[in-house]
């Protein structure tokens, strides 16, 4: 994320490394370095950061979510597979209502209508042809 599309606030929108083209096992030993030492120990850094960054917002979740994690698991434990309507009962979650069409005739018509003579605008010598 860093070094390919430049995801990073700390070293901005820049692409760091020249890689090669192939998609082999090891592929990262073809890549080049084209930055400093410095710049690889701010990569690394900011690599870090977000790893923990993302490692805190899990945690955070789960222990914010515990409660729930705890029904779905039992219920899991209880009968090994739910779906998804078991699973939003279980959570107090509203179920979505289904999309329905429109009682009336659309708008737009769904398969075009024939031309008659009349969007055609054809004259009286035409329509005997």
């Amino acid at each position: 994320m860093v070094c390919d599309y430049g995801m990073s606030e700390k070293l901005g929108t820049l692409s760091y490394g020249q890689h090669g083209g192939g998609h082999f096992l090891g592929r990262d030993l073809m890549e080049q370095k084209n930055y400093s030492e410095e710049t690889a120990r701010m990569i690394d850094e900011e690599i870090r950061n977000i790893v923990n960054q993302c490692h805190l917002r899990a945690r955070k979740l789960l222990t914010d979510n515990s409660d729930k994690l705890n029904k779905i698991a039992r219920r899991l434990l209880e009968k090994e597979v739910i779906d998804i309507e078991e699973t939003r009962v279980l959570l107090g979650m509203v179920t979505p209502s289904p999309v329905t069409a429109p009682s009336g005739p659309s708008e737009t018509p769904s398969h075009p209508q024939p031309l008659t003579n009349e969007t055609t605008h054809q004259t009286p010598n035409e329509e005997k042809g």
